[in-house]
């Protein structure tokens, strides 16, 4: 149970402190892209075990990477540029 909570708190933290840092509306909306993901997740995970199906588990791994990925990039990209 402490696992799944802090995978969900991790999470969303990297996300919320992205929201709050970033001047781009784009890596505000892929923020919020990755928000949306954790609490479907959570919200989900309330009525189903949904990491007990691999296939969920790939689709929240790969979404978690891909967004954090392009955020990640749009940081570098702005600091790099000034």
């Amino acid at each position: 149970m402490l696992a799944y909570l802090i995978l969900y708190a991790g999470s969303a933290y990297y996300f919320y402190r992205s929201i709050n840092s970033s001047t781009l509306n784009t890596e505000k909306y892929l923020s919020f892209l990755g928000m949306m993901l954790v609490g479907a997740y959570f919200i989900f995970g309330l009525t189903n075990y949904s990491f007990g199906h691999h296939l969920m588990v790939l689709f929240f791994a790969v979404m978690m990477v891909i967004f954090a990925g392009m955020i990640a990039s749009l940081e570098n990209k702005t600091s790099k540029d000034g």
